[in-house]
């Protein structure tokens, strides 16, 4: 572990995964997004010039690569009944840490709707990435 604080950037994706997990992507607005990262308002349009919609395709990005990850260090200790147990139970135990209010921001952002194009493209590119894992 280097240490390294995390920077606006990370800290908006990070947060952004845990509030669409609890709310959803068009519940998790801007303002309380800013107060739960401790970022500066112009972080969003610096780092994010595309608004909500250029930051909701990084957190499902960033959301797919963990998972491709996951599944990844699972592949590599066993079989496919070991991935699907070990993603299962990693679930069960995220589910239960939050009393069941939490859910899958891949999800989320697949559920965007048909008004959010560009976030639920993102989310069809993170299930075909979790799909083609060799």
């Amino acid at each position: 572990m280097t240490g390294k604080t995390p920077g606006p950037r990370d800290r908006l994706i990070a947060t952004a995964i845990t509030m669409v997990q609890e709310r959803g992507v068009h519940a998790t607005g801007l303002t309380d997004l800013l107060r739960r990262s401790s970022a500066a308002r112009n972080s969003i349009y610096q780092h994010f010039p595309g608004g909500k919609t250029e930051l909701m395709v990084a957190v499902t990005d960033a959301a797919a690569t963990v998972t491709a990850n996951r599944v990844d260090r699972l592949a590599a200790a066993g079989d496919a009944a070991g991935i699907v147990r070990g993603l299962v139970d990693r679930w069960v135990t995220d589910m239960q840490r939050t009393d069941f209010g939490t859910g899958c921001p891949i999800a989320a952002a697949a559920l965007a709707g048909p008004d959010e194009p560009t976030i639920t493209d993102a989310a069809a590119r993170a299930f075909a990435l979790l799909r083609d894992r060799d």
